[in-house]
């Protein structure tokens, strides 16, 4: 009886696995790019950064996730809907679908050191898919 049990439990948890679970297909590497150009933004001045993300194997109506760290600076999302959002040192990083992730991104925005703490700086946004549809486990991409 204990076998039996155990069984029916294992195929129960199998019938749970998201519809998205494919072990057939490799796992396709998200994208991320900014199209805009290299600028110079004054001391303290906000300007926005239009990063575009995507992922192929994402559909719009799974719980599917996308993990971003944004670096080199104040960094503001537009949108905090949707989204888990985790300490980072220099920028910003979350996690959520990527309905949501795009959304947060369009525009992030940074902020320049105030008076006498300028410099170059280099914003760098990776974006993980963590894995969750194909073969091949987690895949990313960054752009600079």
């Amino acid at each position: 009886m204990m076998r039996l049990a155990a069984f029916v439990a294992v195929a129960l948890a199998a019938e749970e696995l998201p519809r998205y679970a494919t072990t057939k297909s490799p796992n396709q590497p998200p994208s991320i790019s900014y199209s805009g150009p290299k600028v110079a933004v004054d001391e303290g001045e906000r300007f926005d950064l239009n990063i575009d993300v995507s992922d192929a194997d994402v559909d719009e109506d799974y719980a599917g996730q996308l993990d971003v760290v944004c670096a080199g600076g104040r960094l503001d999302v537009s949108s905090k809907a949707g989204l888990r959002f985790r300490d980072a040192a220099d920028g910003v990083a979350f996690r959520g679908p990527q309905a949501f992730v795009r959304k947060a991104l369009q525009p992030l925005v940074y902020t320049a050191p105030s008076k006498g703490r300028g410099g170059d700086a280099t914003i760098r946004c990776t974006v993980d898919d963590l894995g969750y549809s194909g073969v091949g486990g987690p895949r990313n991409a960054t752009v600079a």
